[in-house]
C-alpha cells in the first residue's frame, strides 16, 4: 500500500502572506468588496480609497483587483473568484508600489515609482513600460532639463538620504523638480499606453511619514489615477489639501470589514479539501475562531495554522489531522508568540498594576470592544478618577488603548484585543 503523503500545515493555511497570485486559492469572501472596488475604478476621472484594519485583506482585494485590471489572467480570476461588477472592465496599465517609512515623502514616493530595476517585479515601472528607457531623445531631454541620469535615478537610487547617488539625492531635496520630473516620465509612459489608462495602486499610504503634496497630486496628474491602500481613512486629509479631490473620492472610499461566519467557515472547508478524508475541523473550532479573530481573515489564518502545527508536533501523526476545540489554545500560544512584541508590552504593563488588568479585563469583555470612560471605571470599582485616568493614559500612551473626543475606550487595533484577550486568560491574576 502506498504511503500516505504527509499533511503539510502550510497548505491548510497561510499564516504570514497577503493573498497574492499564486495565493488566490485561499482567498475568502469579499466577492462585493472586489465588485465595488472594480466599479469605483470603472468610473472616469475617479480616484479609489480602500481602508481597513491591520490583516483585514485590503491589500489582497487591492491586488486582486490590479491583477484584474492588468488583465493578467483576468478571465481566470473572476471565474475563480465569482466576481460580477456592475461596469465592463477595461484594460489598464497598472502600477503598485509598497510605501514604506524609508520613503520619508511625496518626493520619495515618486522617486521610487519610477525606479527601474535590473529584474522588475510585477507592477514596477520596468515591468509595466519595459520600453520605457529605450529611448535615447528622451533620457537626454530628461537629463538636460533635470540634470540628472534618469537610469541612475531608476537603477541605483533607492531611499532619499540612504546612500544612493549623489545627483538623486540632490534632486530629491528639490520638490518642484521631483514633481515635473515624475510628471514627465508619465505623459511619457502614457504615449506608450496604447489608449489604456495608466493606475498607480499605493498601498500601505498610512506608512509614509509625510504625505504632503498628496492631494495636489491627485487632482493635478492628467496621465494616471490613483488607488490608495491604508489602515486609515486619508480622505479627510486629503480633502483639506484639495477640496476638489473630493469630486474624485465621492462614492469611491471602501471600507473593507470582517469576514462573516460563513465566510470563516469557506476558509476551514477549503483546508479541509486540501487533504479529502483526512483534515477535519470541529465546529467548536471554527466558532471560537470566529469570535476571537473579529473576522480578520490574516487571524483566522494564524489559528488555523497554529493549531494545526501543534496538533501535528505533538501527535507525531502526520497522515491524519483532527482540530478540536481544545486546540484553540496552542493556536492562542502560537498567536501571542508571533506578536511577541506588542504581546510583550501588554504582560509588562499589566503586571506593574492590578489597576492595569482590571481596565484592560474590563474593555476585552465588552462585546464591540468600546466603552465610555466612567463605564470601565465603574465596572473596575475605582472611586478615585485620577489614579484611574492615569493608569488609563499609560495604556493609551502604549498604544494598547485608544480614546476618541467623546471619551470612549477602545483598543488600539483588533489584534491588540485578540492579544488582551489571550493574557487576560493565560496571564492576568484572576
Amino acid at each position: 500500500m502506498r504511503k500516505m503523503a504527509r499533511i503539510d500545515p502550510l497548505k491548510l493555511f497561510v499564516p504570514k502572506q497577503a493573498l497574492r497570485d499564486d495565493l488566490i486559492a485561499f482567498f475568502s469572501g469579499r466577492r462585493g468588496e472586489l465588485s465595488t472596488l472594480l466599479d469605483m475604478v470603472g468610473v472616469p476621472g475617479a480616484a479609489a480609497l480602500v481602508f481597513g484594519e491591520r490583516g483585514i485583506g485590503k491589500t489582497s482585494v487591492a491586488w486582486q483587483a490590479f491583477r484584474i485590471l492588468s488583465g493578467s489572467g483576468k478571465e481566470n480570476i473572476l471565474q475563480t473568484l465569482d466576481v460580477s461588477p456592475t461596469l465592463p472592465i477595461r484594460r489598464h496599465r497598472c502600477l503598485w508600489l509598497q510605501c514604506t517609512p524609508d520613503m520619508l515623502d511625496l518626493e520619495g514616493l515618486l522617486l521610487n515609482l519610477i525606479r527601474i530595476q535590473p529584474a522588475p517585479p510585477v507592477g514596477s515601472l520596468g515591468a509595466t513600460f519595459p520600453e520605457l528607457l529605450d529611448d535615447a531623445a528622451f533620457q537626454t531631454r530628461i537629463e538636460q532639463t533635470y540634470k540628472i541620469d534618469i537610469k541612475v535615478v531608476s537603477a541605483e537610487w533607492k531611499y532619499r538620504g540612504a546612500g544612493g547617488p549623489k545627483g538623486a539625492q540632490d534632486l530629491a531635496d528639490r520638490t518642484p523638480a521631483v514633481h515635473a520630473l515624475f510628471r514627465d516620465v508619465m505623459s511619457y509612459a502614457a504615449s506608450l499606453s496604447s489608449g489604456s489608462e495608466i493606475l498607480i495602486f499605493l498601498d500601505d499610504v498610512n506608512y509614509l511619514p509625510s504625505r504632503k503634496g498628496l492631494g495636489h497630486l491627485i487632482k493635478n496628474l492628467s496621465d494616471a489615477r490613483f488607488v490608495l491602500v491604508s489602515r486609515e481613512s486619508l480622505a479627510d486629509e486629503l480633502i483639506s489639501e484639495e477640496e476638489s479631490v473630493n469630486r474624485k473620492l465621492r462614492g469611491s472610499v471602501l471600507e473593507i470589514p470582517g469576514l462573516n461566519e460563513s465566510e470563516t467557515n469557506w476558509i476551514f472547508d477549503r483546508a479541509e479539501r486540501e487533504y479529502p478524508n483526512r483534515v477535519t475541523i470541529s465546529d467548536d473550532f471554527r466558532r471560537t475562531v470566529h469570535a476571537e479573530s473579529y473576522g480578520l481573515p490574516w487571524a483566522i489564518q494564524q489559528f488555523g495554522y497554529f493549531a494545526a502545527f501543534s496538533r501535528l508536533s505533538q501527535s507525531g501523526a502526520t497522515e491524519r489531522l483532527a482540530i478540536e476545540a481544545s486546540d484553540f489554545e496552542a493556536a492562542a500560544t502560537g498567536l501571542a508568540s508571533d506578536e511577541s512584541e506588542t504581546y510583550s508590552r501588554i504582560i509588562k504593563l499589566a503586571q506593574d498594576s492590578t489597576t492595569k488588568q482590571a481596565i484592560l479585563r474590563s474593555l476585552s469583555n465588552s462585546s464591540s470592544g468600546v466603552s465610555e470612560e466612567d463605564e470601565i471605571r465603574k465596572d473596575i470599582k475605582i472611586s478615585r478618577w485620577k489614579v484611574f485616568s492615569g493608569h488609563l493614559d499609560q495604556l493609551v500612551d502604549a498604544k494598547i488603548l485608544k480614546k476618541d473626543s467623546s471619551e470612549r475606550v477602545r483598543f488600539y487595533e483588533p489584534i491588540t484585543r485578540m492579544l488582551v484577550r489571550i493574557a487576560v486568560s493565560k496571564e492576568f491574576t484572576p
